[in-house]
């Protein structure tokens, strides 16, 4: 990524719900590493980009676990 461009996010929970996402599986995806976020304050926010290459990066990883 070059310094001048900024990634977008948005609210961790809504972002994933709108995505059919639930609160529980969002928490295990942020915690394996799976989904990018960071907290701002007290709010913990998801870099958009990171939901959308979601289903690639569960894809290689379902069939690095099966190797």
């Amino acid at each position: 990524m070059n310094a001048n461009e900024q990634r977008e996010f948005g609210p961790f929970i809504p972002e994933c719900t709108k995505r059919g996402i639930g609160k529980t599986r969002a928490y295990e995806l942020a915690h394996a590493g799976l989904l990018e976020t960071v907290t701002i304050g007290s709010k913990r926010y998801v870099y958009l980009d990171s939901l959308l290459t979601l289903p690639q990066r569960l894809s290689a990883a379902q069939a690095k676990a099966a190797a």
